[in-house]
């Protein structure tokens, strides 16, 4: 919070007496765009300078606010010398006070220069729009036209959008959408992954996203509206060099209660959640490819990027402003931003000045929000090299670097500078306060990085299961009959099926063809033609009997092989199996078994060159470690049709081959690598340029085995 005090002592000024008396006629007048005014807070009645081109919020004294507030031009600083003294009752200190609050204003940029030298300059003034959008591609606006007007003909919607049965119709609408996207969440991330970075859909976001944008500024003014506020000023933002509509709502920064602040700030977010839910609507009911495609981006935009951007207080948007009148506290991200440069140079200088807020405790949550927002913006560059990156090359590297300089190394340097710059004649002093302070460390992380220490390589394997080891059904029925966990000898019955339709048949067929035979019998005796035509009819018999016979037979499964036969898990009697179902496991007598997993083809290189040994263990809580040998490695193949040569994944599968019975097929294990010994520089400078690898590839390896 930058608050202007004025109970400390009166800077000092150097010049003679003709200087003073200058700096006495001059007529302090505040900087255009700074308005003044006051909220509640609690029982407190808070007095607040705001400046709206820069978003920052001051808080002032009581008579700071009231010397401030006759900074219009026409009164010099001995005539607001001669008015403070009635309230203060001495002359000096009065003088000593609208000085102090004249300097501190002047500071913040609150009114233009006192000194003589600047009389008449104009206040310094923020970058135009194409330095600032360099500078900073989330921030880069300028103004348009004043709104208000067309606002003050929807106060009506204002006051309904606003109002208790708004609110009530805002949850239903938002509880409803929130119940269809979970009951179609499958479909939306199948739906996503397939249409979320095709061209076509990138377009339809670039056409779409201002217009969502237009509605939630249209929010934030109509909020601002609902309790009396104007909105002073429509125009165009830059994100990234796309054109994203604003409103300037900054009245609201002095309605009287905080519920009402808040609300104008969430309300652009309230207005783009219930765009997602008639969008999800849409994209729900919708048969047309095109319309089903806008709705899904509208979707993503309404939600995703509300999610990220405007709902986190970690940015300075609608959610910031939100927590900054939550707990009661301005600037907060300056503020946080002044307390980390305080105390980085207490750490590194041994600069010994006073904690820069109240409290230690009260600094301590300054430098937690800034840390945590300064990690989030590292986190959304990240997101850009990993996202945008491999699929737009050219694009994706120029966004990463631009994101990565403004929003990450613009931000340290500006640190640095303030932490290091000197304060003072004592800047040797300072100099060997780093080298010590910042020295010693430096030399203990090296040393550290420099250790050697295991290196290892970590994946998840199963145990092979050899296809002559699976029991299958033979054909399709009922289960009848199954043998429970136990060691079988080669041929012995495992399971029974039942066919009651091929039993009847079966019959039926038998009683058919023994009639038949006794017919034949008969014509032997009595017409030998007819009797050769019978022999052919029942020779036909006899095979569909046999088949049949054999089908019957394969609905009794036996062992193939002696060993340990383990059941289907879940595979209860009663239980419908068709032909080749699994019934269960034999598990041959022997120690030998093979453990598959795969690895990423630059760590299958790096355990073919410095393989130390390898260790299996098994996923249970009492899992113990087991030895292996590595027999082969493989390239892990797609096919991609009939007639096409198989695709690379560029991972390779590695067989293990391990001494262990307590290890059952199909089991899952976790397999260590050993490497050998490397020092942490090493490993980390590895596992960075394999990353780095990857993305410039633009390689999308599969799962794990």
């Amino acid at each position: 919070m930058d608050t202007l005090t004025l109970n400390a002592a009166v800077p000092g000024r150097s010049g003679d007496d003709e200087r003073r008396q200058a700096i006495l006629r001059h007529r302090p007048r505040l900087v255009p765009n700074i308005r003044l005014g006051s909220v509640h807070r609690g029982r407190d009645h808070v007095y607040r300078a705001h400046d709206p081109l820069s978003g920052r919020t001051m808080e002032l004294g009581p008579v700071a606010a009231r010397i401030l507030a006759q900074c219009d031009g026409t009164r010099s600083v001995a005539q607001l010398i001669e008015g403070e003294t009635r309230h203060a009752g001495d002359q000096g200190e009065a003088a000593r006070l609208v000085l102090a609050c004249l300097e501190g204003a002047e500071r913040q940029d609150l009114i233009r220069p006192l000194s003589p030298d600047h009389a008449g300059v104009a206040p310094r003034k923020l970058p135009g729009v194409i330095i600032r959008t360099l500078k900073n591609p989330l921030f880069a606006r300028f103004s348009l036209f004043v709104p208000d007007p067309m606002i003050e003909r929807l106060a009506w919607l204002a006051r309904l959008c606003f109002s208790p049965w708004g609110a009530a119709l805002w949850a239903g609408v938002v509880g409803f959408g929130a119940w269809l996207a979970i009951g179609n969440w499958d479909e939306l991330f199948a739906y996503g992954r397939e249409h979320a970075l095709a061209p076509a859909s990138l377009v339809w976001t670039l056409l779409l996203f201002p217009l969502v944008k237009l509605l939630h500024e249209l929010g934030h003014a109509l909020a601002c509206k609902r309790w009396g506020g104007q909105v002073r000023d429509f125009g165009i933002s830059l994100l990234v060099f796309i054109p994203i509509p604003f409103v300037d709502c900054s009245d609201s920064a002095f309605f009287p209660q905080r519920r009402q602040r808040i609300l104008v700030a969430a309300a652009g977010m309230m207005f783009e959640f219930v765009i997602a839910v008639l969008a999800l609507v849409v994209w729900v009911v919708a048969t047309e490819p095109l319309v089903r495609l806008m709705a899904f981006n509208i979707v993503v935009m309404s939600t995703i990027t509300t999610i990220v951007f405007n709902a986190n207080p970690l940015l300075r948007y609608d959610a910031y402003y939100i927590l900054c009148d939550l707990v009661g506290i301005d600037n907060l991200g300056t503020r946080a931003q002044a307390v980390i440069n305080v105390l980085s140079r207490r750490l590194f200088l041994g600069d010994a000045r006073a904690w820069p807020e109240k409290g230690r405790w009260h600094s301590a949550l300054f430098v937690l929000y800034g840390v945590a927002s300064f990690l989030y913006k590292c986190f959304i560059v990240v997101v850009v090299l990993v996202g945008i990156f491999p699929r737009f090359f050219i694009f994706g590297v120029v966004l990463a670097l631009w994101g990565a300089i403004t929003m990450v190394v613009l931000p340290m340097s500006k640190v640095m500078r303030s932490v290091f710059a000197p304060s003072g004649p004592g800047r040797k002093g300072q100099a060997g306060q780093l080298a010590i302070r910042a020295g010693i460390p430096i030399i203990i992380a090296g040393l550290f990085l420099a250790i050697p220490l295991p290196y290892a390589i970590l994946s998840d394997g199963r145990v092979q299961v050899p296809p002559e080891s699976v029991v299958r059904a033979g054909g399709n029925g009922f289960l009848v009959d199954l043998v429970r966990r136990s060691d079988v000898a080669a041929g012995a019955p495992l399971a029974r099926l039942n066919d009651a339709i091929l039993d009847a048949e079966l019959a039926s067929r038998s009683a058919s063809l023994r009639a038949q035979q006794l017919r034949h019998d008969i014509l032997l005796v009595t017409n030998l033609a007819q009797a050769a035509e019978l022999a052919v009819e029942i020779g036909f018999l006899s095979q569909e009997l046999a088949q049949q016979q054999a089908n019957r037979n394969r609905l009794d499964t036996v062992a193939t092989q002696p060993g340990l036969f383990t059941p289907a898990e879940g595979l209860r009697l009663g239980d419908f199996l068709r032909e080749g179902d699994e019934i269960g496991l034999i598990t041959p007598p022997g120690d030998e078994r093979i453990v598959v997993t795969s690895l990423v083809q630059e760590d299958a290189d790096l355990v073919r060159s410095r393989l130390a040994g390898v260790a299996l263990r098994t996923m249970d809580a009492h899992g113990g470690v087991m030895e292996a040998q590595m027999l082969r490695s493989y390239p892990l193949q797609v096919s991609r049709g009939q007639g096409q040569a198989p695709e690379m994944t560029g991972r390779f599968i590695l067989d293990l081959q391990t001494s262990s019975a307590g290890l059952t097929y199909g089991q899952p294990v976790s397999v260590r690598f050993d490497l050998g010994r490397a020092s942490l520089a090493e490993q980390a400078w590895r596992a960075m340029t394999i990353w780095l690898t990857k993305i410039s590839m633009s390689r999308y390896v599969e799962e794990p085995l």
